[in-house]
């Protein structure tokens, strides 16, 4: 079925003049009736964007044949205007209230400051206790190693240099409470220690004291902090310097769990967990996946299960009390995807577009959505084409054995591990700075209308998968934040000094290939999904009963770690797959031995896997009720 608007986008991207200026037309048409950008857009399903340009701006015209009549004084003027505009369109005569409108876009407005906002994502799925190399524990000591060590010194730069409200920070509660688990603060100096030992003794490596000197930094870092690292991001928080929000409890994948009640206590969990570890009550929350649905019929596509209707996701976020989400755009406006990991092209032209990135209320609820930048978020994410796949970039993959250092460049993001160069430190941090600028520059010539410009990320891209990124990332800020085009925001900021008042409909789907589902529901985790639908209803009833709290406690954190998203993905993208099923059939196996045998002594395990308070799991369940 046609969409609203699909007409003139044809015409405005026709090779003919007489199509375009047949648009333009129509647009300014709309714009003389309606009297304002937005409405003409809402009356003519464009982006707000499109109708600007092509209606207000007039696109540059084709230069005259030589010998043809001088142009009218007022299209003199447009003219002048229009050698600044980006558009090499011709531009047809212009009537009625269109040439009122010419004339005043000869002395056009200052243009307003882009507003930047960042959102970093941080997210590990429960590690504690099952295993350590190359999938496990280590995930957790690399990530605080490498990126929330990083991150947390550079913010607080940035806050001992005057800076606030640099960007928000999402914090998933299952990694909220590995971070102050005694068992992860206990063993991670000792981790730290013995990585430096294992480069002083890489004496035949050049880099090696360099790595010395890396792991003395992040030792004095780690004693700055007292080990805590929850407590450090609740302080750049209560002090402006950043806005923290949360994230479903075990970023479960919300659009697919079996039974409904599987939302609202993740949510509930969510919150209770967010308001235990940083005493505050966060405004915002992130969709695992940026996955979302909207009400209406419920299919699972691979169980089979059915409801009649099931309310949107965003009724669960408002009866939560959370303001705000981030959302991919294509949600909104149907067009492809872009994943996060994708390698299409990052070119940024700054060409007209149809879909307006202003924020919108989600559906019915007051619950604000945040829309991707993709072309910007491509830019820093993508492997192959983006700032990370510079050659000169420390590689990620390659490591020295045995001392398990990473001692060479990307080199060539394609090429094979035997083809790596030297990693020379001094050309990594030189391409980041480099990549700074050109990403503020970007930024600074975004034509975003009244719409500010969103980059969400996963944290762990900074440092930990991109070595450079935290230094990239500081620089960023230092400089938008000094930047007469860009001003730096964070979401609650924003939607409270510009609250927004359009609402909108958007579809199901996510920010993973495709924009769908099929990144975690497929027919190599068909079986995941078959086994947590035959335990969801029941482990629920067993937590509402009246039996002893901890086992029922126990049976909760079995069910909840075992509807993390991570494990399907991980078996889907095959980097962790052999780990990732054994940690969903450990837990899934546990869950039944608990459901099977209530009475008997909880094993040493349940003590292990128990990330959440009992006040907090009591309130999540009491929340159904």
């Amino acid at each position: 079925m046609a969409r609203r608007g699909d007409r003139l986008r044809t015409l405005l991207r026709s090779p003919r003049e007489a199509d375009r200026a047949e648009a333009r037309e129509r647009i300014r048409a709309a714009l003389a009736a309606e009297g304002s950008a937005r409405r003409a857009a809402m009356r003519l399903g464009l982006g707000e964007t499109t109708v600007r340009r092509w209606g207000v701006t007039p696109p540059r015209p084709r230069r005259a044949a030589r010998g043809s009549p001088a142009p009218a004084r007022v299209e003199a003027n447009v003219v002048a205007h229009e050698a600044r505009s980006p558009s090499r369109l011709a531009s047809p005569p212009l009537r009625d209230g269109a040439e009122a409108m010419a004339v005043s876009v000869a002395r056009p407005p200052r243009r307003q400051r882009v507003r930047l906002v960042i959102v970093l994502h941080a997210h590990l799925p429960w590690v504690l206790h099952h295993g350590t190399w190359p999938h496990g524990e280590d995930w957790l000591l690399e990530a605080v190693s490498f990126s929330y060590l990083p991150l947390l010194a550079m913010l607080r730069r940035r806050r001992a240099a005057g800076a606030r409200h640099q960007l928000a920070v999402t914090v998933s509660p299952i990694l909220a409470s590995q971070l102050v688990s005694p068992h992860f603060r206990a063993r991670f100096p000792r981790w730290l220690a013995q990585r430096r030992e294992a480069a002083t003794r890489a004496t035949d490596q050049p880099l090696a004291t360099w790595w010395v000197e890396r792991f003395d930094e992040l030792a004095l870092a780690w004693q700055e902090l007292d080990g805590d690292l929850v407590a450090a991001l609740a302080d750049l928080g209560r002090s402006g310097t950043i806005e923290l929000g949360t994230c479903a409890a075990t970023h479960a994948y919300l659009p697919l769990v079996d039974d409904a009640a599987s939302v609202r206590i993740q949510l509930a969990l969510a919150r209770a967990s967010h308001r235990e570890h940083f005493a505050s009550e966060p405004a915002g929350v992130w969709l695992p996946e940026c996955a979302y649905r909207p009400a209406g019929p419920w299919h699972h596509p691979l169980t089979g299960c059915h409801e009649e209707f099931r309310p949107g996701l965003e009724t669960a976020l408002e009866d939560h009390g959370f303001r705000w989400t981030a959302l991919d755009a294509h949600l909104l406006d149907g067009t492809p995807p872009a994943p996060p990991y994708g390698e299409e092209s990052i070119e940024t032209s700054q060409q007209p577009g149809d879909t307006d990135l202003a924020i919108r209320l989600i559906g019915r609820s007051k619950v604000a959505a945040l829309l991707r930048d993709a072309p910007l978020s491509l830019a820093v994410w993508s492997r192959e084409r983006g700032f990370p796949g510079d050659g000169r970039h420390l590689d990620f993959h390659k490591r020295h054995w045995p001392s398990g250092l990473r001692l060479w460049r990307v080199t060539d993001p394609r090429g094979d591990l035997a083809s790596k160069a030297a990693y020379v430190p001094g050309d990594g941090l030189a391409a980041a700075a480099e990549q700074a600028r050109r990403f503020v520059e970007l930024v600074a010539r975004r034509e975003s209308g009244d719409a500010p410009v969103v980059v969400p990320f996963d944290a762990e891209l900074f440092g930990h998968w991109w070595f450079e990124g935290v230094a990239w990332l500081e620089q960023v800020l230092a400089a938008a934040t000094s930047h007469a085009a860009i001003a730096l925001t964070t979401p609650t900021r924003e939607i409270e000094s510009r609250p927004p008042w359009r609402a909108a409909a958007f579809a199901e789907g996510s920010w993973g290939a495709g924009g769908d589902h099929r990144m975690w529901a497929n027919p190599d985790t068909a079986w995941m999904w078959q086994d947590l639908e035959a335990l969801e209803r029941q482990a629920h009833g067993a937590v509402a009963s009246g039996r002893p709290e901890p086992w029922r406690w126990a049976v909760a954190a079995q069910l909840l770690l075992l509807q993390a998203s991570d494990w399907p993905f991980h078996v889907t993208t095959g980097a962790a797959r052999d780990y990732a099923e054994q940690r969903f059939r450990g837990h899934r196996d546990r869950l039944r031995a608990l459901l099977a045998e209530p009475e008997r002594p909880l094993p040493r395990w349940a003590g292990e896997d128990a990330p959440f308070s009992a006040a907090a799991l009591a309130g999540a369940w009491e929340s159904l009720s």
